[in-house]
């Protein structure tokens, strides 16, 4: 078992870091972690192998979680079954964060405040997400809107915030079956799929090498790259500033804004808050940029206090298990990630 060192900070936190390299943590264990995953040589690995397909994982848990998520039928799983409402999860972490976002009453919350603006979140990773998207360092964006003060460190960021807020002649992509539209031409295919599962013409992606199967092509090669390429055949994406790397570009970018945001500014916009059109709460200090999640909030937080008790919201219910939920898309969403496989859908 290799060592770690650690001491406290000026504000007194207990860091672990790891002996060959930068790494640090506030848990013993993701020290451990950190250093199966990157530090072991392949012949003292100790592999955790499925005996349903090909995956191997470094840690037991990750195993698990594959199997619970890859291979079970539902019989067998250990259900975390939520005290308050019927949400259930095959793990821990989500029925704690579920209880957190949902459960809590105002009082007990522990809000992580902006220092810039009056925007709290519940989440410490939804603070510095914040404060990446709306508080960046000036230099670091190069494409400024000629109509307003918006910035951005990419010019498809630009392009998108000018079809969303300045956009007089926008293409909208809409949907023939609902109301739903989008500037978005990938967002439409993902919204048939999502919403309308009885849409003709679904077209399966599935994998030659094991029994997994999915309905979008980007989903598919995650899955190839996560599980079937080799090292020598898979492109890696490399931090900067530590040793880590990832095979998708997007677990990156999610590593380095939240280990390194300080360091790596990987901002979409610079509003001042003046500039930004807030959707508020009129029931707390809640506020954000989407009303659709100021309607989410409402429904989640306040449903008690505006007379609508539970058993007045319209639950979606699954036909195949106890999950119900207020949103006909989770439902969806659900039904895909769950019960796909018993979904007669035609291809």
């Amino acid at each position: 078992m290799h060592r770690i060192s650690k001491h406290s900070n000026d504000n007194e936190v207990t860091w672990y870091y790891c002996p060959q390299c930068s790494y640090k943590a506030k848990v013993k264990r993701y020290v451990y972690i950190h250093n199966r995953a990157h530090h072991l040589n392949e012949q003292d690995i100790k592999w955790y192998e499925c005996d349903k397909c090909p995956y191997r994982s470094k840690l037991k848990e990750t195993l698990r979680v594959h199997i619970n998520a890859m291979h079970s039928d539902g019989q067998d799983i250990k259900w975390y079954k939520c005290k308050e409402c019927p949400f259930r999860s095959k793990f821990h972490s989500s029925l704690t964060k579920h209880s957190k976002l949902c459960h809590l009453d105002e009082n007990s919350l522990k809000w992580y405040k902006c220092e810039k603006c009056p925007y709290k979140g519940k989440q410490n990773s939804n603070l510095k997400r914040h404060m990446i998207a709306c508080h960046m360092d000036e230099q670091n964006l190069k494409y400024q809107c000629n109509k307003c003060q918006f910035k951005a460190k990419a010019k498809s960021n630009l392009m998108r915030h000018i079809n969303q807020h300045h956009g007089s002649d926008i293409k909208w992509y809409e949907c023939r079956r609902c109301s739903y539209k989008s500037t978005q031409k990938f967002e439409l295919k993902n919204h048939r799929i999502v919403c309308h599962l009885d849409e003709r013409g679904i077209e399966w992606h599935e994998c030659q090498k094991c029994e997994y199967k999915t309905k979008f092509k980007h989903s598919l090669k995650r899955h190839v790259e996560a599980h079937h390429f080799d090292g020598g055949e898979v492109k890696w994406y490399e931090c900067n500033e530590c040793p880590y790397r990832a095979k998708q570009s997007r677990s990156l970018k999610n590593h380095i804004i939240t280990r390194h945001s300080a360091e790596q500014k990987l901002a979409q916009d610079n509003l001042d808050d003046e500039d930004i059109k807030w959707h508020e709460c009129s029931e707390c200090p809640y506020k954000v940029k989407q009303k659709r999640s100021l309607k989410k909030h409402i429904l989640k937080r306040h449903s008690g206090e505006l007379n609508l008790g539970k058993e007045e919201i319209k639950w979606y219910e699954c036909s195949k298990c106890p999950y119900k939920v207020k949103q006909k898309r989770s439902l969806n969403r659900h039904i895909i990630a769950r019960h796909s496989a018993e979904q007669n859908l035609t291809q």
